[in-house]
């Protein structure tokens, strides 16, 4: 037992270093950057069913302090009221370009399907896809084209101030950016080639044209579901200079509301996200259980059996803390509510249940279902 919680305490140390160095040296778009160039930006915004956000998204982007910009949508064969929303607000800003998508080739995923036709409209030199359920102060886009000159890269995407409003989104959501916190040093991203070291966000994701044509745009990663990643994976194969960056300052993002939507959004990820590897799925499992969950039961165990021992007792604490210790850390970069950072070990058991169920979600007959639509994982 003793030699067992050393090594889960000294693996813990690993993402714990990690942590800290990031929260020194994680890339940060800035509000109040200038930048000495203005070259013309496409923000381009793909949608679908969404009713309830596309209002506050396009009007926060068409009140922008960047003058050289064009904002165009898409409605991707909405079946809600999207587009009468999109109608109204022109009339109002008639610059506002709105596109009527073409109907799903087979092969395509929806929103990768969406970004293409976006691609292929606008007139931009950088090019920024950002999902319909964000909302950008006056100053993000100036934000987004100063980061792009001060940190010289071509490809980067920004993690937007996450709006949780209820107990699950606070549980649950902080997962995700906990993930590429811990596990990842950010400047890696940028300095080291090798793909397995690229971490992307669909929810702004940006790219010089000149970047998104090498890469082959959406078109290369027509059938993935998280298009995100495979772009970043194929902007580090050539060579591009890519980044992450906390956006906290300039957007956030309202991503789900219930538990339910919780969970369905992120089964729709996970999974595909381990590259439908069941090796991989395990091992994440295995190891969130033994660093994140095991060291709770040890210790409750401990104090139900009045066994204040080193290996029942104080190494179960030691290792919730520094688990703690890294959501707090994680908390403290990405705005998130410091409070929820104690109950990691609940975090940590909803992201293996999110992730078994993507996995049983991809092997459903007739494949997953996402905004009325179907895939295969296949």
């Amino acid at each position: 037992m003793l030699i067992y919680q050393v090594a889960i305490s000294l693996l813990l140390l690993i993402p714990l270093a990690i942590a800290i160095w990031n929260s020194f040296a994680f890339a940060r778009i800035r509000r109040n950057d200038l930048s000495r160039l203005m070259p013309k930006v496409s923000v381009l915004i793909p949608a679908r069913n969404e009713e309830g956000n596309i209002a506050a998204c396009i009007s926060s982007l068409l009140h922008q302090t960047y003058p050289n910009l064009e904002v165009i949508v898409l409605n991707d064969s909405s079946e809600d009221r999207t587009e009468e929303i999109l109608l109204k607000l022109r009339e109002r800003r008639p610059e506002l370009t709105i596109l009527r998508g073409l109907p799903l080739p087979p092969g395509w995923i929806g929103k990768n399907w969406a970004c293409h036709q976006l691609s292929a409209a606008c007139s931009g030199e950088l090019l920024v896809f950002t999902d319909a359920d964000t909302v950008h102060r006056p100053e993000s886009i100036a934000s987004l084209v100063a980061f792009a000159e001060r940190s010289g890269v071509s490809f980067f995407s920004g993690v937007p101030l996450q709006r949780m409003d209820s107990f699950w989104e606070n549980v649950v959501i902080p997962m995700t950016q906990f993930l590429y916190f811990a596990y990842l040093p950010n400047r890696w991203i940028t300095t080291k080639r090798d793909p397995r070291f690229s971490a992307t966000n669909g929810q702004l994701l940006c790219t010089t044209r000149t970047a998104y044509n090498a890469i082959g745009g959406h078109e290369q990663v027509k059938e993935v579901i998280i298009e995100d990643v495979a772009l970043g994976h194929r902007a580090k194969k050539l060579g591009i200079r890519t980044a992450l960056a906390a956006a906290v300052d300039t957007v956030e993002c309202k991503m789900y509301g219930s538990l339910s939507e919780i969970i369905a959004g992120f089964s729709k990820n996970f999974f595909p996200g381990l590259g439908y590897n069941w090796m991989l799925l395990i091992g994440f499992v295995l190891f969130t259980l033994a660093l994140y969950i095991a060291p709770l039961g040890f210790l409750v165990a401990g104090i139900l059996q009045g066994n204040f021992s080193l290996t029942l007792f104080w190494m179960p604490i030691s290792q919730l803390t520094t688990g703690i210790t890294i959501r707090l850390l994680t908390a403290r970069t990405f705005k998130q509510e410091r409070r929820y950072t104690l109950l990691h070990p609940l975090s940590s058991l909803m992201a293996i249940i999110i992730g078994i169920n993507s996995a049983r979600l991809s092997l459903r007959k007739g494949g997953m279902v996402w905004k009325g639509r179907v895939y295969s994982s296949s």
